[in-house]
This record gives structure tokens, sequence and C-alpha cells, in this order.
């Protein structure tokens, strides 16, 4: 398959006067519009920009000049740049270009590291009832607040969740976290305990520490849950399947999407043999790189990978590869199609510049970019309302689906 290219280099000089002076083309500076109230006001024909001055910096100070009690030049700057990512996001249709600020870029750094902010939670969306929760990491706000696996969250902001669908629910959630990041401080929530008594709190989301991968050893089977794909994520998963013995070794891989290159070859090198292409990297240029596993000898036994949309990237690259190279059967929905991994440039001023410009190949020359990786088994999560008491080991039926798919002829 012949990868995509995009020539990067002639369109980004371009990307802030479409951002910019587009919309500046409809509104202050566009001849003949009337201001309201009054006549067109004509400045002349002359153009704005002084010699050697391109048109975006001639925008940028004719704005600060004209407005200055309105306009910060800093905060123009990052609007034009703002611009410009959401422009590549929606021309070439691939997400993940952004802006970050000095604060966001460490906090992707320490991500990698295993650092997380937030309330420092793991649920499920019971339909009709709100968020069961799975999972209290400890040293996070919900840890000193004393939540608990089987608590339900039954409303959020005031919000009740009673009697509404899933998606209607992760609708909230999702322009809760929206408003977060916006710089939203405490969030206020209503608990119902296991054993009916209702309580409220109002917790701020802060840091804490999540293991780059968690084990399950069952009788039965051994499970590995990857958080990240970055330091030390491959060491926990080679003394999980070393302790495995005849069991069969199962990675959940949902809601995975951050990572190195790197790592995930190095997981994908403990079940694989040396010398295996894991994934092509192809870059802006057209520069490809091949990456291929390095020389151990591989975990053979049986191996399922549990992946959903949220799985994307390095994830995705990561299924794909072991379902070709070690009969991994892939079990879940459908994956995020995200065939790219971002670079990071630091602008200065504390901005760093995310480009989603790094396209990911799988390993044969396939891609699942926009369609995402479709699983051997299809297995919808839990969608229906739970009646009675919430249990707090709440079922998960695709870790259930997998097993009975291992133990299958």
């Amino acid at each position: 398959m012949k990868p995509r290219r995009f020539p990067w280099s002639s369109l980004l000089p371009t990307l802030v006067g479409v951002a910019l002076l587009l919309p500046l083309s409809a509104g202050l500076a566009r001849a003949g519009a009337a201001p309201p109230g009054g006549a067109p006001l004509e400045l002349g024909s002359d153009p704005a920009a002084a010699p050697g001055e391109d048109v975006v910096h001639a925008a940028a100070r004719v704005i600060t000049d004209r407005l200055p009690a309105q306009v910060d030049a800093s905060a123009l700057d990052e609007a034009a740049i703002r611009g410009m990512t959401r422009w590549l996001d929606e021309t070439t249709g691939i997400p993940g270009n952004a802006l970050l600020s000095e604060a966001e870029d460490q906090a992707r750094r320490s991500r990698l590291l295993g650092t997380r902010n937030g309330l420092g939670i793991e649920y499920a969306v019971a339909a009709g009832r709100g968020l069961v929760i799975t999972t209290v990491f400890p040293g996070s706000p919900a840890a000193a607040a004393e939540m608990a696996p089987g608590d339900v969250v039954v409303a959020l902001l005031d919000h009740p969740f009673t009697g509404m669908a899933g998606p209607a629910i992760q609708q909230v959630l999702d322009d809760q976290a929206r408003h977060t990041r916006a710089g939203a401080e405490a969030v206020t929530l209503d608990l119902r305990r296991e054993d009916g008594a209702l309580r409220r709190l109002s917790l701020s989301p802060g840091p804490f520490e999540v293991a780059p991968a968690r084990v399950t050893m069952d009788d039965a089977y051994v499970l590995v849950r990857i958080a990240v794909l970055g330091p030390g994520t491959a060491d926990v998963v080679a003394a999980a399947v070393a302790d495995a013995g005849r069991r069969p070794v199962i990675l959940d891989l949902r809601d995975l999407a951050e990572g190195t290159v790197e790592d995930a070859v190095a997981v994908a090198g403990l079940f694989l043999p040396a010398g295996q292409v894991v994934l092509r990297t192809v870059d802006p240029a057209g520069l490809g790189d091949t990456r291929t596993t390095a020389g151990r000898k591989p975990w053979r036994g049986r191996l399922a990978v549990m992946v959903n949309h949220g799985s994307a990237g390095l994830a995705e690259a990561l299924a794909s590869a072991l379902r070709t190279g070690a009969r991994a059967a892939v079990v879940g929905t459908r994956t995020a199609g995200v065939a790219t991994q971002p670079s990071f440039h630091p602008l200065g001023q504390g901005l760093v510049l995310q480009l989603a410009d790094t396209t990911l190949i799988a390993g044969d020359g396939g891609s699942w970019a926009r369609t995402g990786l479709a699983p051997d088994l299809v297995v919808e999560p839990i969608g229906v309302p739970l009646v009675g008491r919430v249990p707090s080991a709440f079922p998960d039926i695709q870790l259930e689906a997998a097993l009975r798919y291992l133990a299958s002829p």
C-alpha cells in the first residue's frame, strides 16, 4: 500500500491566512461592509502590509492598532495558531492537531510516566441508572472522598442520570470533560452507596498515579490492562506472561490512545519472533521507517486482545500486529481508526504545536485509517438498565466473550 503523503512544507505558510484572514474578510476588513448603524468605513486601497511583512502579520498589526483595548497581541497569536490546527483537522480529515500550553504539554509527558490528573475513578455506564464505579485509584481525589467500587453516580452537576440512555449519559460526561479542561475546578456529584444511602460530593481534579499496566492473575486466565504504552509497560507485560504458564493471556487495549512507537514495539516483541515487522511509520516528507521486534524468545500461548472505539493509534497498530503475527483473537468493538502518531514542536512563549503528521501503517501493509480495526468477535458493552442492587463486580461481557472465544476449538 502506498502511504499517503501530505505537502506540509507548502501548506503551513498559508494556514494562518486561512484561519485568521477569512473571518476578517467577512467582518472588520471587508471592503463595502457597513458597520452597524452606519455607512461602510473606507480606509483606502493601499495594502496594509509594510514592506517585507506578510499579510498575516499585517492583519494582526492592523487589529491590535485599531482595537488595542479589546485585543492582546499574544492572545491573537494563539487564536491564529489554533485556527491553523482546526483548519488542518478539517482539511486533512485527520484529528489530533492542537496548540498546547506549557502545562498541557507537561501533563502529556507525565501521562506517559503514569501521572494522571482527574478524579481517579473508572466506571461503567449503566443505562437508566448512571455510572457504576469499578475502580478507585489510590491517592486520588475519589479515594480521599472514600468512594468505592459498586458506588453509583446518579447525578452530575445536578443533572440526574435516571432514565437516560447510555449515549446520553456519555454525552454529559464528554461535556463535563470539556468544561474541566476549560478551567472548572470542583465537580459536584450525587452518589448512591451499596447500602442505598445517598451522598453528595464536591471533588476537585487532582494528580494520582496509574501503573502503566495492571495485571489480574485468575486461575483460568491472565488479564493485562494497559493504561499507556510508555516506559515500563513492556516490563509489566513480560512479568505477567512469564507467570501465565498454560493459562491464556488477554491484553486489554480498550481506551488506550497514548504511547510511544518504541514502547508499542517492545510489547509486540513479547509475542512475535525476532525481526518481525510490527509497523511502519511515514513522515510528512514521505520517508518511511520499518519497526521490527528485537531478538528474544516470544511467548506462544493462547492470546486475545480487547479493543473498543477508544483504542486509537498505536493501540490499533499493536492489535493489528498481534492478530497477524501471533494469531491473537481481537474482541470488542471497532477501533477509532486513527492511523497517525503526533509530533511536538516547541514554539516559544510556553506554547507547543502538536501535529498529527506521522502515518502509521500495519506490518503487512494494511491500514486502519478512518475505518478502524474490525474485531474477530464483535461484542458491544452492556447497555441495558440494571435492576435492583448494583453489584460491586460489574460484569465485563467483553472479557467473558474473550474467554469463551479462547476456550473454543
